[in-house]
């Protein structure tokens, strides 16, 4: 790739919580190298590793990446100059001191154990002039991990109800604006993953039940870090717009551009284009995308049945259904049948055989299969079993992973 000078070694994928990625190092299993040149002090990221290099550095990191895990390999060469290695985490601690704290975090006990870390640190491979700058990047790394790892105790707090929501609410805030301080945050994979999490926290404890109004929603982030609240403002509108909800509200407090454009096109589309662009065959073996079949979809909901012409309780599913078919002009629901199959030679018949509109049933063959098995697994919590049902909204929006089979289903 030559000499390049990057802000950011690039990430290794497009992780689906990280608001931005520079650079995307597409995968890629034939052995690659970067070779950097740095004119700064800079803390790198690569895969979930972070690299503090000083000035005048010169690093070759050679890679490779695996669609399977582990997803990627690399070996770290400096060339010249000097690099510190931070390994991404957890700091251990005492959750029980922090617990006994109200509604406040035990910042001092936190840090306190940050500096610990620090002191046990081996930094002997460091040249002198470079030290004390290695200790300071040292403690804010480790004074972030130790924010981090409170986060992940609270959420389980949360989630059994062991605090209430307005003491949680008071100890994540508290945490958030100290993590604010903290220059190497933004740069964190793990920081973003939690905050995606504590969203959904918020989201169902707050935002959903209080209709998404304007001003819960501000001061729900008041103390939050700038950028991480447009951020968060922008999973708002993704919701608010999956839920048919007004947005304008909610999109003129984003001033950023880059999250002001994704905002408004998730207005327009709310579950993302890369759901719309799926491609199936129908039953003429003419490719289709999932949008395709959504636009020409007069019914609010669609009914996705994954089967197969292999599968007996697939065809059992089909036989119950083909007695009664309540929902064959049904002006509520459209089923649509997407059969997986390694050849086309068998599932013409079995339409034929139990009646099912054609214009209904598409199929996936070969290769063919692969983008829809990896997106309906990372986004909707498909383990690839067979029958396999989902309830969507006509704009794409889930309503339901695990649908009844479509003989018991019922609409609510």
């Amino acid at each position: 790739m030559g000499i390049q000078q990057f802000d950011t070694i690039p990430h290794l994928k497009d992780y689906p919580y990280i608001p931005f990625t520079q650079y995307t190092l597409k995968n890629q299993e034939k052995k690659q190298t970067l070779h950097l040149k740095i004119q700064e002090h800079k803390l790198l990221d690569f895969g979930f590793k972070n690299i503090l290099v000083f000035p005048n550095s010169n690093i070759d990191i050679s890679y490779r990446i695996f669609e399977k895990n582990p997803y990627f390999k690399d070996t770290l060469v400096i060339t010249k100059g000097d690099a510190m290695y931070f390994k991404n985490e957890s700091v251990n601690y005492d959750f029980s001191t922090y617990r006994n704290v109200d509604s406040i975090v035990n910042y001092d006990y936190l840090m306190n154990v940050a500096q610990t870390k620090v002191n046990t640190l081996s930094l002997h491979t460091i040249s002198p002039r470079n030290l004390q700058v290695a200790k300071d990047y040292a403690l804010q790394y480790y004074k972030k991990r130790s924010l981090l790892s409170v986060l992940v105790p609270l959420k389980h707090s949360a989630f059994y109800k062991t605090d209430s929501v307005n003491v949680t609410h008071s100890k994540v805030k508290a945490l958030l604006e100290k993590l604010s301080y903290n220059h190497t945050i933004l740069r964190d994979h793990y920081y973003w993953l939690l905050i995606k999490q504590w969203y959904k926290f918020y989201l169902n404890q707050v935002f959903e039940k209080n209709n998404f109004e304007e001003q819960i929603i501000l001061n729900t982030l008041q103390d939050v870090e700038p950028f991480t609240k447009q951020y968060i403002l922008l999973l708002t509108i993704q919701s608010a717009a999956k839920n048919n909800l007004n947005c304008d509200h909610i999109l003129q407090h984003i001033q950023d551009d880059y999250f002001k454009t994704k905002a408004i096109k998730l207005i327009e589309n709310p579950v993302g284009e890369a759901f719309y662009a799926l491609t199936l065959r129908n039953y003429n073996n003419e490719k289709v995308t999932l949008g395709d079949i959504l636009k020409n979809t007069q019914q609010p909901k669609i009914y996705l049945d994954f089967c197969g012409t292999w599968c007996i309780p697939c065809i059992q599913e089909m036989e119950e259904y083909a007695k009664n078919k309540r929902f064959e002009n049904s002006s509520e629901l459209r089923p649509i049948y997407i059969f997986f199959e390694k050849d086309t030679t068998k599932w013409h018949a079995l339409i034929e055989k139990y009646n099912i509109k054609k214009e209904d049933c598409f199929i996936l063959y070969g290769e063919d299969d692969k983008p829809i098995h990896d997106y309906f697994s990372r986004n909707f919590y498909w383990r690839r079993t067979f029958p396999h049902h989902f309830l969507f909204r006509k704009n794409g929006v889930l309503l339901d992973y695990n649908a009844e089979s479509l003989h018991k289903f019922n609409i609510e």
